[in-house]
């Protein structure tokens, strides 16, 4: 430039912090003799996985329906040795040869070892890593005692437990309550061993972070990354969810540590692929201990029922990932042809985008790979996005990283309207929103709170949202988003509150009011939710807030079983909305008169699945005694039969046959001899209802479901 009379190109070092940068860079170019002033950026080769299995992975490519990855690699962001993510599962197999370098060391237990100090950091990241054990500088070190003990050419975790090692020294150096937490701990069996013994997390883990570029196998979202193994779940697959509640707090509590050594680990939260055992108060609260610590919680929305089919979680919530944190994400599954897998659960509110879900290929203990399917393997794209994310954004904050993933996620149809974003996870573009928000900190933060959460009908007692905005140029109007769920729709209550508020100049705060519609309605307590939309002029803070309105109409008494009997006389007996038995004679003796002869009852049974008796254990019912006629002038006229509810009660040793004739199925008495005659006895007709095969009388069956013999 000087010889080309362009003046002088000046290198400036600048601070790490990307704030401090660009405030650097800023007020460097407004220097009246520098004509302009831009980033150094870092060139290189474009990095290209050479892993064999590489076409496997759908959900990592950039075309179809994958998340891109290859596109971040391809941009030389492959992950780096000091960004930490929790795997709470069922273990790792840290002796997998795609796996062991990226399994993370508590470095506060290693500085307890007598020999830590001739420790090398050969690759300069101020941490003693997996990487470093494998240099030949440590490996030559006797004091360190790296022996191969496993035989498998390599030093892993496997080697560090071995008894004969000298790396467990019996004392809980870190003072975190886990003697000899060299890499995490089981909590399943208590003990420092997270050896995955049932597949699930070594197949999680290999998502995450298996290591790319060996030439090995496959590769993770993150190249290189320190994976926590955080087994709680034991070999049948099931843990306990105070295990769960240890787990996270576990790695919320290596991360203040951490802090507190001044470590170079960049610790980004946890990835959770499991549910299950419903609300707890205990491990909601874990979430939210991890949450104040700026961790994200990465959460599996859930494989549906035992139908296999997924359910909506804004109704039947599935927990883990419904917890209302802020620093939850939720993941659906889909396919690799873009489908929301038939198994994964979705959700409008609850489950924030979608990602690679089924026949999805990675690492499984013993050295080998394969493919399973769920949410459970869509959960750790979205996680070792996060870590990718956090590797080339190393200030970026939790909510900054799961602002960036949900609005750059890609528009998909399957996943419109069933989750937040309705979108798939997109990780290059995920990266370029997360440079836009944490380059540019003037944006204002805005947050929604329910300032009267609870409403009523009676009196029509409203409720209320206020929304706050801080930071940014309050001089200017700011117009936000924002979509309503939960179980209260329109009709419940006014006015209605459209889809955007606009905070004028200076003002800070926008009050949102509902009144309840007093309808009659028997509804029971309804929400209704407000949830912040993500937009280009603003970030969300406290993003979702939820007001109930109480139901005063009073739910009718719930049904009563009845047994109604009539008298010897013309009866007209109704039912309630029971499951009722139902007779037109009285309920004892056995003359004549009390079976019904000479007696027409009108019989109704209302709501509820009825029985109509047309016999008991004295006898059928509206018998004349005659042979010599059909019994016209006594029998029992069902009114309203359901032969998908209701049944008729008749008895075994006698035969029955039925005809529909003149709008009603007739029940005859049969007199034996297997043909319809003037001898039978007519005994009941089942006004409007056909149940006969085709015309003519035929015998009635005991097959039928609409009968019931005794």
């Amino acid at each position: 430039m000087q010889q080309a009379g362009e003046g002088v190109l000046d290198v400036v070092r600048a601070p790490a912090d990307a704030q401090a940068r660009e405030r650097l860079l800023r007020g460097y170019g407004q220097r009246p003799e520098v004509m302009f002033a831009e980033q150094d950026g870092r060139v290189g080769i474009q990095q290209v996985s050479n892993d064999p299995s590489l076409s496997t992975l759908w959900g990592m490519q950039s075309t179809g329906f994958g998340s891109g990855a290859v596109g971040a690699w391809g941009r030389d962001i492959t992950g780096t040795t000091t960004t930490v993510v929790g795997i709470v599962d069922s273990g790792i197999d840290y002796t997998h040869p795609d796996l062991y370098l990226n399994i993370w060391l508590n470095q506060g237990e290693l500085q307890g070892l007598s020999f830590f100090s001739t420790l090398v950091d050969t690759d300069g990241d101020q941490l003693i890593s997996f990487r470093d054990l494998n240099n030949a500088t440590n490996r030559s070190n006797p004091a360190a005692g790296l022996t191969d003990w496993n035989g498998n050419g390599y030093i892993d975790a496997g080697d560090m437990l071995d008894s004969r090692s000298g790396w467990e020294n019996g004392v809980d150096n870190d003072s975190n309550g886990y003697r000899d937490d060299l890499i995490g701990w089981d909590f399943a069996n208590n003990d420092n061993d997270p050896y995955d013994d049932n597949s699930h997390g070594t197949h999680v883990a290999g998502t995450v972070g298996a290591m790319g570029g060996n030439g090995l196998g496959v590769a993770g979202v993150n190249w290189q990354v320190q994976m926590v193994p955080l087994k709680f779940l034991a070999r049948s697959g099931s843990g306990s969810l105070s295990d769960a509640v240890l787990a996270l707090d576990y790695f919320t509590t290596a991360k203040i540590q951490a802090g507190q050594r001044g470590e170079t680990g960049q610790f980004v939260g946890t990835n959770n692929s499991w549910g299950g055992g419903g609300y707890s108060r205990a491990l909601e609260n874990a979430i939210d201990r991890a949450t104040q610590q700026d961790l994200l919680f990465i959460a599996a929305a859930g494989n549906g029922g035992l139908d296999g089919i997924g359910d909506d979680n804004d109704l039947n919530p599935s927990y883990p990932s419904n917890y209302s944190s802020s620093n939850v994400i939720a993941v659906a599954a889909i396919t690799s042809t873009g489908d929301l897998a038939r198994y994964s659960n979705f959700g409008s509110v609850s489950v924030d985008l979608g990602a690679a879900g089924s026949s999805v290929f990675s690492t499984v203990p013993g050295g080998g790979y394969g493919n399973k399917s769920g949410t459970s393997m869509a959960s750790p794209h979205v996680a070792g996005a996060a870590a990718l994310l956090k590797s080339a954004f190393p200030s970026a904050t939790a909510a900054q990283i799961k602002r960036a993933l949900l609005e750059s996620a890609t528009p998909t149809a399957s996943l419109a309207n069933k989750t937040v974003t309705g979108g798939r996870l997109n990780i290059p573009a995920a990266l370029d929103r997360l440079g836009a928000l944490v380059v540019d900190p003037t944006l204002p933060m805005v947050s929604v709170a329910a300032s009267d959460a609870a409403a009523a009908e009676a009196g029509q007692a409203p409720g209320s949202f206020t929304l706050t905005r801080s930071g940014g140029t309050l001089g200017q109007s700011l117009t936000v988003s924002f979509s309503l769920g939960g179980t209260a729709t329109a009709p419940d209550y006014a006015p209605s509150l459209g889809s955007t508020i606009t905070f004028a100049s200076n003002q800070t705060s926008v009050v949102l009011t509902i009144t309840p519609v007093d309808d009659s309605l028997v509804e029971g307590p309804e929400t209704l939710v407000l949830n912040l939309a993500p937009g280009s002029a603003y970030a969300i803070g406290t993003g979702s807030a939820t007001v109930t309105i109480a139901d005063n109409d009073a739910a009718p008494p719930p049904p009563t079983n009845q047994i109604l009997w009539g008298t010897t006389g013309n009866n007209t007996v109704t039912g309630g909305n029971g499951d009722d038995r139902i007779a037109g004679v009285p309920s004892s003796g056995t003359s004549a008169a009390a079976l019904g002869r000479n007696q027409i009852d009108s019989l109704t049974g209302g709501g509820g699945r009825d029985t109509f008796l047309l016999a008991d254990s004295r006898g059928t019912f509206y018998n004349d005694g005659s042979r010599l006629s059909q019994g016209t002038e006594d029998y029992a006229l069902i009114k309203d039969f359901n032969a998908a509810d209701d049944k008729l009660q008749l008895r075994s040793d006698s035969q029955y046959l039925y005809r529909f004739s003149g709008g009603s199925t007739e029940i005859f008495l049969g007199n034996g001899d297997n043909r319809f005659s003037n001898a039978d006895e007519l005994i009941g007709k089942l006004e409007g209802v056909n149940l006969v095969p085709g015309t003519g009388a035929y015998i009635l069956g005991t097959g039928n479901s609409w009968t019931t013999f005794i």
